[in-house]
């Protein structure tokens, strides 16, 4: 499922950060895609800010369940809550 992006041509740094996810996650119509491309053209903050996440998937991603498991249990619980939360609230969840 796509997300669309909304208001008018020019998109708000804010507007781009809230979408990066669907972003990485190729969920966005091409057209909606397109504009934040061009928006990461001029924009030196939002590169960053994809870059971060980009940087932050790839660690995430080789994480594995006993490294949680050395984590603080509250630490650990409010992570997963909000993880949980996230997914839950993405579209098509």
């Amino acid at each position: 499922m796509t997300q669309d992006v909304p208001g008018d041509d020019d998109l708000a740094c804010t507007q781009v950060v809230m979408l990066i996810t669907d972003y990485l996650d190729d969920a966005l119509a091409p057209a909606d895609r397109a504009r934040i491309d061009e928006h990461l053209a001029d924009c030196d903050g939002c590169t960053v800010v994809l870059d971060q996440f980009r940087t932050t998937v790839r660690t995430t991603g080789t994480l594995r369940s006993e490294d949680l498991d050395r984590l603080d249990p509250g630490t650990r619980d409010d992570l997963l809550g909000v993880f949980r939360r996230w997914a839950a609230e993405r579209p098509g969840a």
